[in-house]
C-alpha cells in the first residue's frame, strides 16, 4: 500500500471512529432523556396529588371558620 492508500485508510478508520463516538453519545443521551421523561411523569403526579391535598385542607379549613 503506498502512502496516499495508507493516508487514505487511516483517515477512513479515524472517521469510523468518530461515528461510533457519536453513536455511542446519542445512545447515551437517549437514556438521559429517557430518564429525565420518567422524572417529569413522577414530578407530575406528585404535584396533582399535592393540589388535591391543598384542595381538601382548604375546604376543612372553610368549614373549620
Amino acid at each position: 500500500m503506498n502512502y496516499k492508500g495508507k493516508v487514505t485508510s487511516k483517515m477512513i478508520n479515524n472517521l469510523e471512529d468518530y461515528k461510533n463516538q457519536l453513536e455511542d453519545g446519542i445512545g447515551e443521551m437517549e437514556t438521559m432523556v429517557d430518564q429525565l421523561r420518567a422524572e417529569i411523569h413522577d414530578l407530575l403526579e406528585k404535584k396533582v396529588a399535592l393540589e388535591k391535598v391543598v384542595e381538601v385542607f382548604k375546604n376543612d379549613l372553610r368549614n373549620f371558620i
